[in-house]
């Protein structure tokens, strides 16, 4: 402390703030103690929780089967679901049959034990359906191109020929200059002025 003397003024109001904590606790005292008994119950709940494994990557392929072992072996309940013909996507052309490709809670989720997890595996004839997708995709991304290259070696040729046009027009000396090349030049001239 400083040396400071206390006045009994001072002193009077620690001890009243005194007072006023010490009736406060008992009533402080029960909400702390409800906060600190939910907070040990939601621990414990939350350590019985089970985490929904990852069933599903480009890295591994897991089986219908397999995930069916793995849940089981962590207390969650597995419901198979194959895959129907309307979900075939390119993505899946190089899957196998019976893999996984979702479930549902998704993977990482925790689940109380007993969960009934969802597990959506694909089919072959979603496969082959997936396969002939992307084929013909591909296809019409090839035909796209090609169109795209035949316009652009029209336009080639097409300018090749007016320059050719003109140059021989020069070359001559004599003729009618090409209707684009005249325009421009009017233009040339009209700004000129």
């Amino acid at each position: 402390m400083s040396g400071e003397k206390k006045t009994p003024k001072t002193t009077s109001n620690i001890a009243t703030g005194i007072a006023m904590a010490a009736s406060i606790v008992p009533l402080v005292k029960p909400a702390i103690d409800a906060v600190r008994d939910y907070a040990d119950k939601t621990i414990e709940e939350r350590k019985k929780l089970v985490v929904v494994p990852k069933l599903y990557s480009s890295e591994y392929r897991t089986t219908s089967e397999q995930a069916v072992e793995i849940l089981t072996s962590l207390g969650l309940k597995a419901v198979l679901s194959p895959t129907l013909i309307d979900d075939a996507d390119g993505k899946y052309r190089n899957c196998i049959n019976n893999q996984v490709i979702k479930s549902e809670p998704k993977a990482r989720q925790k689940v109380e034990p007993g969960t009934t997890v969802r597990v959506l595996y694909i089919t072959q004839e979603v496969i082959d359906e997936s396969q002939r997708l992307f084929n013909e995709s591909e296809k019409r991304k090839a035909e796209l191109l090609l169109e795209k290259s035949i316009r652009r070696s029209e336009r080639k040729e097409k300018t090749k020929r007016v320059v050719s046009d003109v140059a021989d027009t020069v070359k001559r000396g004599v003729g009618k200059i090409p209707s684009v090349l005249y325009k421009k030049n009017n233009d040339k001239e009209e700004h000129n002025e």
